[in-house]
């Protein structure tokens, strides 16, 4: 898998954990294989998936879902892949 820019989204995100765990993803991306990173987060509850966030005025459920679809498509390796 290429590696993950995001860096130009992370500064407008306003919590702190949800923009270091990006960050944590960005700079994994460049190092290792982010489908093992990937595999080391665990999503638990139910969401919707989504692969555009308006950073500007998402709400906090858009935003986790946002985040879960990410790390579930890093876990497979791609948006179009099933494992």
């Amino acid at each position: 898998m290429r590696r993950v820019d995001i860096s130009a989204s992370i500064g407008r995100i306003q919590d702190h954990a949800m923009r270091d765990a990006l960050r944590e993803i960005e700079l994994a991306s460049a190092e290792w294989n982010t489908v093992d990173i990937a595999a080391a987060f665990e999503i638990t509850g139910t969401y919707t998936e989504t692969r555009t966030l308006n950073v500007g005025v998402s709400t906090l459920a858009q935003t986790q879902a946002f985040i879960a679809t990410l790390i579930n498509d890093l876990k497979r390796g791609g948006e179009s892949r099933s494992t």
